[in-house]
């Protein structure tokens, strides 16, 4: 009785919010953790969810001209401001703890293809997109979707396998719906430690030393992502014991 008073003096998109995330965390418990085909539904749940947020971002635009992002969708959009400081102390190279400094650059000398990763564009103009879609592609004016080094640019993170664009939004857009092109992105890196600082529950991230709320969740899809991130790290960890 308690709790649906709680809730009903809550926002009632906090409430929401925070029933989604459970029911997708739900989903990782369904298949135990020593079972050999559970690090595949991590990949695979992770990978549904953030296709279902690369289309809601591309079709964006095109639904509501008036609320289409007029910058790239990235680290702060998704969970929390990349600069935030995470613990109060500091790195080996006495760098401050941030989701920036504690990234690891993995060798990134490889070809991403559009249709298959996961890459999160957020075009904002109604008129690039029509012409994008428009002239891109096989059989279409521009011909085939082929990288421009100096317009497409990616960063990629693991283990979650997601692409935030700096530049190119419209275009690559246009890839993904061809199922054609690859991308060599412009780093990547592995997120992994980040887990050492930031909890998320469905409702804030929160750092892990002393509780200080991050952010509060606004999308509930993404933080279920950012925590599968982490069952993904630590069933990794598990494997190499």
């Amino acid at each position: 009785m308690l709790d649906k008073i709680l809730n009903f003096l809550k926002p009632k998109e906090v409430v929401k919010c925070y029933i989604e995330f459970e029911a997708i965390m739900e989903l990782t418990r369904v298949i135990p953790q020593n079972d050999n085909n559970y690090e595949f539904l991590l990949r695979d749940l992770a990978r549904l969810i953030a296709r279902n947020k690369q289309f809601e971002l591309m079709l964006e635009p095109a639904l509501d001209k008036d609320k289409a992002k007029r910058t790239a969708y990235m680290i702060e959009h998704a969970w929390f401001d990349e600069f935030s400081i995470l613990s109060d102390g500091l790195l080996n190279d006495k760098k401050e703890i941030t989701f920036t400094s504690l990234m690891k650059k993995l060798p990134s000398d490889i070809e991403l293809q559009l249709g298959k990763h996961i890459f999160f564009p957020s075009p904002w103009s109604r008129e690039k997109l029509a012409e994008a879609l428009a002239f891109y592609g096989k059989d279409k004016k521009q011909g085939e979707w082929e990288q421009n080094i100096t317009n497409h640019t990616v960063n990629f993170y693991e283990p979650i396998g997601i692409g935030f664009l700096e530049r190119g939004n419209h275009t690559i857009t246009s890839g993904i719906l061809q199922n054609e092109g690859t991308i060599k992105p412009q780093a990547i890196y592995d997120m992994s430690a980040i887990y050492d600082y930031v909890l998320c529950d469905g409702k804030n991230y929160t750092r892990k030393d002393n509780g200080w709320i991050l952010k509060s969740v606004t999308d509930a899809r993404m933080a279920a992502i950012f925590e599968i991130g982490r069952l993904m790290v630590e069933h990794n960890k598990k494997k190499k014991q």
